[in-house]
């Protein structure tokens, strides 16, 4: 008896120690990455693992300074959770460029309202207004209370639950925070409506913008709005075939490719995975930094063309 004790108190050790472990403040910004495209290369987004991450705008340099100053509290164990949520992703549109809900926990800001701030994530109220200025000075802004459902709002403040900061109309410049549209509202512009749907928006003839609908997004197969191209389709590694009107898969390098028709909506693109682009009807993998090039088109997406190589562009001046 006391043998079967033991072996069961060893094998219930083993099941605690197999918990993936907690990840840590250094570690997490590669984590992170690391995570995100996994799910994008196994989605067909991108053509490996490494391609992405080297393509990764993500730098959190700036909210790790927070840390260190003590502005921002960092979770290892929220850290853990948000990776692993991160690699667990669907291939749609939503999920792409919204962190999961369990990364909210990561850091936790500890700056009161009107104390100095440069990103929101080093308020309690998640909410830093003012400090803008160009990417190599250091402007701090204040810590701000959230904003109120239909007040103005910028896009460092934080809007309630159920809404977000966007702007009111068509040719309107003034944000606020408003819950989306649902499936057949009349609509203005691209991000009025919520998560699952496109605003089928269209101009004129004199290029005056006509409201639309809020349509439901087609899945992988099925017929989309090649007027809206990509922003017609659910998962991220499709595209509107301009010749069926069908969410179709992203295609490799090396495969046959089609420009996609312009419209003012879509502005463009190709049927070719993410760095790469369609030339002379081939998807060709764009530069990465070093390769060669005539004009920053040949290069990857945060890669600029410089005296005829690919250069990436300068991380953003880190403020203490």
């Amino acid at each position: 008896m006391a043998k079967r004790g033991i072996v069961l108190a060893f094998l219930f050790l083993l099941a605690c120690g197999s918990d993936p472990p907690p990840i840590q403040q250094a570690d997490f910004e590669a984590a992170f990455k690391r995570a995100s495209c996994e799910v994008e290369t196994r989605c067909g987004y991108y053509t490996s693992v490494d391609a992405c991450v080297g393509a990764q705008g993500f730098d959190i340099g700036q909210v790790m300074a927070g840390v260190a100053a003590g502005r921002i509290r960092f979770d290892a164990d929220a850290a853990r959770r948000c990776v692993d949520d991160m690699a667990s992703r669907e291939c749609v549109l939503v999920p792409r460029f919204h962190w999961p809900a369990s990364c909210d926990a990561v850091f936790t800001g500890l700056a009161a309202d009107g104390d100095a701030c440069f990103v929101k994530q080093d308020c309690a109220s998640q909410g830093c207004t003012g400090g803008a200025c160009r990417a190599d000075e250091c402007c701090p802004g204040v810590c701000a209370p959230p904003v109120a459902e239909g007040a103005t709002c910028t896009s460092a403040q934080r809007c309630p639950s159920g809404t977000t900061c966007r702007l009111t109309g068509q040719m309107s410049f003034e944000l606020r925070c408003l819950a989306p549209f649902e499936e057949g509202a009349t609509c203005q512009r691209r991000g009025d409506c919520a998560a699952a749907y496109f605003c089928s928006n269209t101009f004129g003839p004199g290029d005056e913008p006509l409201p639309g609908t809020c349509n439901r997004k087609a899945e992988h197969g099925a017929a989309c709005d090649p007027f809206h191209g990509e922003d017609s389709c659910v998962r991220f590694d499709d595209y509107c075939d301009a010749t069926s009107h069908v969410c179709s898969a992203r295609k490799p390098p090396g495969a046959a490719c089609e420009t996609q028709a312009w419209s003012p909506i879509d502005s463009g693109g190709s049927s070719c995975q993410e760095l790469a682009a369609c030339v002379n009807q081939v998807c060709v993998v764009l530069g990465g930094p070093g390769a060669a090039c005539t004009t920053t088109n040949d290069c990857a997406i945060g890669i600029d063309c410089v005296n005829g190589a690919c250069v990436a562009y300068p991380d953003r001046l880190v403020c203490e």
